[in-house]
């Protein structure tokens, strides 16, 4: 009796999968925040890494691109688009010319979208948050 692998290929399991380059997409920036300023209201937030992230020894995450570059959508209170634009770089102003023109008036929470624009222009993964402005101290 005959117990190699050629006598067992009942035994073997055939398994094909494909993988979505959506992985290899930047992940949703996280911990936004939005402080009034004079000029207008200054937004930042975090980058992250989906890989080689997890190291508490580095200050920051590891840049995935050469250019690190944002798209950034304010948002009416139903959720239309009221202005798009692009920035280097974790943080950005929304200017109170800008704010005026879309709301008329100074608001004390806005909501924003951001994403990162990841390879060959493709954009990441988006984090969308309605956040409270904080006065500048």
């Amino acid at each position: 009796m005959d117990r190699g692998p050629a006598a067992q290929a009942d035994l073997v399991t055939r398994l094909e999968a494909r993988f979505s380059q959506n992985a290899a997409l930047p992940w949703s920036p996280c911990h936004l925040r939005a402080r009034r300023t004079p000029n207008g209201i200054q937004f930042s937030w975090v980058r992250r890494a989906s890989g080689d992230g997890d190291s508490w020894a580095l200050p920051e995450v590891p840049r995935g691109l050469s250019v690190e570059t944002y798209v950034v959508c304010v948002k009416s209170s139903t959720g239309a688009s009221l202005r798009i634009f692009e920035v280097e770089g974790p943080s950005c102003l929304y200017p109170v010319s800008d704010e005026l023109a879309d709301f008329g008036a100074q608001q004390t929470q806005i909501t924003i979208s951001i994403c990162q624009r990841g390879p060959a222009g493709r954009f990441g993964y988006a984090l969308e948050e309605r956040v409270g402005v904080q006065l500048n101290r």
